[in-house]
């Protein structure tokens, strides 16, 4: 909600109370929506061109996942976290910085794991 236009208070409040309304009228919709679990194996699927760029990120992300960058699952505590921190492998084996953290972390998956 950034405007450069009608910046007093009013217009935030009236803006603000606008866009809840919004949200309020999509959420059933968005609630509601179940998306598909994708193949693990690209090839599983048909694509087309336009899915170049959403498949070239796919194969990123697993080489990714298959170096051990990626993150597991949050566990139920770590959901209601209110902050957490992404630790960085190179921090991580740095003894005196792994334990350096003023948030806790989340876990990392396992290498070749999906996350």
């Amino acid at each position: 909600m950034m405007r450069s236009f009608f910046t007093g208070g009013w217009a935030d409040r009236d803006s603000h109370k606008r866009t809840l309304k919004i949200f309020r009228e999509d959420q059933p919709t968005v609630e509601g929506q179940r998306p598909e679990l994708l193949p693990f194996d690209l090839s599983a699927e048909l694509h087309v061109k336009s899915d170049s760029i959403q498949l070239a990120y796919r194969r990123w992300r697993q080489e990714q996942i298959d170096k051990g960058w990626a993150l597991a699952p949050p566990t139920d505590e770590e959901s209601r976290r209110a902050a957490a921190v992404i630790p960085s492998p190179a921090r991580a084996a740095e003894p005196e910085m792994a334990s350096a953290w003023v948030f806790p972390t989340v876990g990392a998956a396992a290498a070749g794991a999906d996350a």
